[in-house]
């Protein structure tokens, strides 16, 4: 079974995404293969980063 993100576990094809959900440190894609039918979710840990200004930019110390 392949692991590759936006491909389906089955067969290995792009993926089509119907919604997203988020849970405390978690986001989870709902996603269906369009050649095997397979239907599930892609996982995803988020993790702190850094804080942007509001334009984009990285803090200075």
């Amino acid at each position: 079974m392949s692991q590759r993100p936006g491909h389906c576990p089955q067969c290995d094809v792009y993926l089509h995404y119907d919604s997203d959900d988020t849970n405390d440190d978690m986001i989870y894609y709902y996603a269906s293969c369009p050649k095997c039918g397979w239907n599930g979710i892609e996982a995803y840990r988020l993790e702190f980063a850094e804080f942007l200004d509001s334009d984009f930019n990285p803090l200075e110390d």
